[in-house]
Order: structure tokens, then C-alpha cells, then sequence
């Protein structure tokens, strides 16, 4: 399928592409650079991307433990901070 390139390099999804990988106008898409071409994915809105870059995503995601114990630490230092 073919796309032209506009001002400012914008280019145009086709609307069955949009609606069969459901990219709505404000959505993320992720542009891949491989050696002789370009992959345009969409980032899915259950994806880390929506936590605001607060999570590493080049690592694991931590365990439920994990974000407890994190929580109960931070918790604890406000405490400490506050007297």
C-alpha cells in the first residue's frame, strides 16, 4: 500500500489499515529503522507506554512483590520525612 509523504514528513495511514490495527487519532505508532526499510507499528494502549515512562521498559516488569515492597518503602520514607 502505498502513502504519500506531506509537510513537516507526515504521512497518512489508510483507513482499513487504522481500523484493522484500531489506530485512533492521538494514538502512538513506533517507527522501526532496519537496514533498507521501516516498520511502523502501533504501540498498544495497555503497554508501558501509558504509565508515563515511570517504568524501565527495556527491563522486566517487577513483580507484584516487587511494586509492594517498593510502595512500602516509599511509604515509609514519606513517613520519615514529614516529622
Amino acid at each position: 500500500m502505498l502513502s504519500k509523504v506531506y509537510g513537516k514528513g507526515q504521512i497518512v495511514i489508510p483507513i482499513g489499515i487504522r481500523k484493522k490495527y484500531n489506530i485512533e487519532i492521538g494514538d502512538i505508532v513506533e517507527i522501526e529503522d532496519k537496514e533498507d526499510y521501516l516498520v511502523i507499528k502501533p504501540v498498544r494502549k495497555t503497554s508501558l507506554m501509558d504509565l508515563g515512562g515511570c517504568i524501565d521498559s527495556d527491563k522486566p516488569f517487577p513483580t507484584r512483590d516487587t511494586i509492594k515492597r517498593i510502595v512500602q518503602e516509599e511509604m515509609a520514607r514519606d513517613e520519615t520525612d514529614r516529622y
